[in-house]
């Protein structure tokens, strides 16, 4: 291998920030993927992970990825996957949809609704039903803001920590 000169001038870890309230923050990258296949036939379930840009002080310009929102597929018990991240995203962004198949889709608010069995549910607002299933555009995610509520957490298997989405709610 050839001798190599590299500038190191901007290289830097950023350290994981404490910050209880939550951060006017805007999607500034999403990526299509699949969950880590399991040995058991489980996961491979598909998902986008989104990166989040911090827009207010302290923190702003700052990065936060990695934030992974199920969008189908199905546990391991063989049950939809719950896709209660995807929606609060889609809440918090205000990002258009319907539960409508083939419908215009409209950036609305979800009605929450407290379930018989004290779970809360995600109801359309306009039909007044439980969402079964959910239609939208990735490409109305990107630059969308909301307010995010970050919390730190250590990787895995490392004493490193980093910051990760607890919360997304509207502006």
């Amino acid at each position: 291998m050839a001798r190599i000169s590299s500038s190191a001038e901007g290289t830097a870890i950023i350290t994981a920030f404490d910050h209880k309230e939550p951060l006017l923050s805007h999607i500034s990258a999403l990526e299509p993927g699949v969950s880590k296949a399991n040995d058991d036939g489980t996961g491979n379930n598909p998902m986008i992970t989104l990166e989040w840009t911090i827009d207010e002080a302290p923190f702003a310009g700052r990065r936060v990825q990695f934030h992974r929102c199920m969008i189908g597929g199905t546990t391991k018990a063989g049950k939809p996957m719950p896709l209660t991240q995807l929606l609060d995203v889609i809440d918090g962004c205000k990002i258009p949809w319907t539960s409508t198949k083939g419908g215009t889709l409209v950036a609305r608010p979800f009605k929450k609704v407290k379930a018989d069995d004290g779970s809360i549910i995600f109801v359309d607002p306009d039909t007044n039903t439980r969402i079964a299933t959910i239609e939208y555009d990735t490409d109305d995610f990107l630059n969308k803001q909301a307010k995010v509520r970050y919390t730190i957490r250590k990787q895995d298997g490392s004493d490193r920590a980093f910051n990760e989405v607890q919360a997304v709610y509207p502006v």
